[in-house]
């Protein structure tokens, strides 16, 4: 997938589905009606990629600059943790530049929400899944 972001906002520019044994690639030019600078956001998966700047005539531009940052781990990588991450912020950080999901040891779970009987207290869960939100860091669940 590709998506241009100008001062105009985003534009759609171009998906491929990538297919087992075959070369998969966004053809025909990936074009944006703005002038000025613009980036350009991909999606992929541990391939190979060519971007090559052209003009309206298709001939290359000469001196055009091209930067490549990547800015989140594509591959679905998680860890377990618990209520320790919300007051520890050395751990906050090293967490979120590693991982893209995680998992709640116990604050999900029922001994832990229902301390007291008839009392349901989901303060900390909310408190966690809100910090999660906040690096957008997919939440997953487990029973056992």
């Amino acid at each position: 997938m590709a998506i241009f972001k100008t001062s105009d906002g985003f534009t759609h520019a171009g998906s491929a589905i990538a297919q087992s044994g075959c070369w998969s690639m966004l053809k025909g030019g990936l074009t944006v009606n703005a002038s000025g600078p613009a980036k350009i956001y991909f999606q992929t998966r541990k391939r190979r990629m060519r971007i090559q700047v052209v003009g309206t005539q298709g001939n290359p531009l000469k001196n055009a600059t091209i930067s490549i940052e990547q800015n989140r781990l594509s591959f679905p990588f998680g860890c377990a943790t618990n209520k320790n991450i919300l007051t520890n912020q050395k751990y906050q950080e090293w967490f979120i530049s590693r991982f893209s999901y995680i998992v709640f040891d116990n604050e999900m779970k029922w001994y832990s929400t229902k301390v007291t009987p008839g009392h349901e207290d989901y303060l900390v869960p909310d408190a966690m899944l809100k910090l999660m939100k906040q690096y957008n860091i997919l939440v997953c669940g487990h029973i056992f």
